[in-house]
């Protein structure tokens, strides 16, 4: 329903010089992520109103990204290929990212995630070559990620901390550094620029509930408490849903269990993490790599456009993989005569049954739980039933439901007598929906 983006390719200029929401019925906003909106208007000019380009783009790019993170991984981890082959497994599996790789909308969250990992990569051929090309390349690689979402500015504090943990030389850090914040400066003088004339559309309290806190201490407690639940969906994720609008999730004070739980963990990870970084600790580096790529859209810092999604696990989950990757390399099953779990995928599945009999579960199980969860968003209808029953407390599962049961293009499918029902029924989502919302 973009002007913009249904312009197709001759809309590129537009796209490039104005916000996000340019075009739409929505005002204008601060957003900038011009990536993404121009792939989408270089797949309607190809496949107008159809939506199997849109989706081939994200399947392509989301394995491109299980390609590079393993390829960049292993360039960094050299010592051994069992951390970057398991954390790259994990991740490209892991059920939670369904709604990234289902959703077209999240081209943005999979573009900022892709072309990160690809300025590592480039980084590490750098660092092996010092051909100033190969530095280049990664700095346009992480131009392209910032500009497909504003969570990638949080990202350029990974590429010091990631070059102290392989030991490269000082001077090289701080060359890098200073040429990826060189592009972090750029890009918000483009974003400055372009969006300045945007008006600030207010966050509603039905959209983030942390607006409703009546304390700092309120609202940094229900913020821990839903990283909590964040960490709780990366161990097991299920359920799934697409929203957790209000009042799926309430506000929690410091008294409440779900907070302490949540920080006891957390804190305790932070603590690790200082102490093991000068040990060069991989898990100290999932765990800070967790806490820096999460803080932009965590609200512990700055308020976010909702309080909690699914698709804001997409680059911190990467954290999550590497700790389960490196405990299972530590603890399980561990070879010690050198040489064996280093060099060969073969010898590692050979050497290491136990390791790879859990890895191999693991995966079966993951992608048991992504393939039963892909249908929830064959279209509109299934993803917004879905939200209902898993969500039923969230005010948009149901408003969304009502606005694509009468809408003329589904319900005129059916008899008159069956029309009927299905608008009756769209009728009763809103007024549940109102009763929700009023109620904030």
């Amino acid at each position: 329903e973009n002007k913009v983006t249904t312009a197709g390719i001759s809309a590129l200029g537009t796209i490039f010089t104005h916000p996000y929401m340019y075009g739409s019925v929505l005002p204008d906003d601060k957003i900038y992520r011009p990536i993404s909106k121009a792939i989408f208007a270089i797949c309607w000019t190809f496949a107008p109103g159809k939506p199997f380009l849109f989706h081939l783009f994200n399947v392509l790019f989301y394995a491109m990204t299980g390609f590079f993170l393993f390829v960049t991984l292993a360039k960094y981890m050299t010592n051994n290929l069992a951390v970057p082959f398991i954390a790259s497994l994990l991740f490209i599996v892991h059920p939670l990212h369904t709604e990234v790789v289902d959703s077209v909308k999240s081209m943005d969250e999979i573009c900022t995630f892709l072309f990160f990992i690809l300025s590592l990569n480039f980084v590490a051929i750098y660092l092996k070559n010092k051909n100033i090309l190969s530095l280049i390349f990664a700095s346009l690689c992480f131009f392209i990620s910032f500009l497909s979402k504003e969570s990638g500015v949080a990202l350029v504090a990974v590429f010091p901390l990631l070059l102290y943990f392989v030991k490269t030389k000082t001077s090289e850090i701080i060359k890098v550094s200073v040429v990826m914040i060189a592009m972090t400066i750029l890009v918000f003088i483009i974003r400055t620029t372009i969006v300045h004339l945007a008006g600030t559309v207010p966050i509603s309290p039905g959209d983030n509930i942390l607006i409703n806190a009546d304390s700092f201490i309120t609202r940094e407690a229900t913020a821990i408490y839903l990283m909590g639940l964040y960490l709780k969906l990366l161990i097991f994720p299920h359920p799934l849903v697409f929203d957790y609008a209000t009042k799926q999730l309430e506000l929690v004070t410091i008294g409440d269990w779900r907070f302490l739980v949540s920080f006891v963990i957390y804190a305790g990870a932070l603590v690790y993490a200082l102490m093991r970084i000068k040990q060069r600790d991989w898990i100290s580096f999932g765990i800070l790599f967790f806490f820096i790529s999460f803080s932009v859209t965590s609200n512990l810092i700055i308020f976010g456009g909702t309080h909690f999604a699914e698709r804001f696990m997409y680059a911190p989950s990467l954290g999550f993989c590497i700790i389960i990757a490196e405990l299972l390399n530590r603890f399980v099953n561990k070879v010690t005569e050198k040489g064996k779990q280093t060099w060969s995928l073969n010898t590692l599945i050979k050497t290491r049954p136990v390791l790879s009999t859990i890895v191999i579960v693991i995966t079966l199980l993951f992608a048991i739980k992504t393939v039963a969860q892909n249908p929830v968003w064959t279209d509109n209808i299934s993803l917004f039933e879905n939200g209902i029953k898993v969500s039923p407390l969230s005010y948009r599962t149901h408003v969304a439901l009502a606005e694509d049961l009468s809408n003329e293009k589904y319900y005129k499918k059916f008899p008159p007598e069956e029309q009927k029902k299905i608008l009756a029924r769209a009728a009763n989502e809103e007024k549940i929906c109102l009763s929700i919302y009023n109620d904030v």
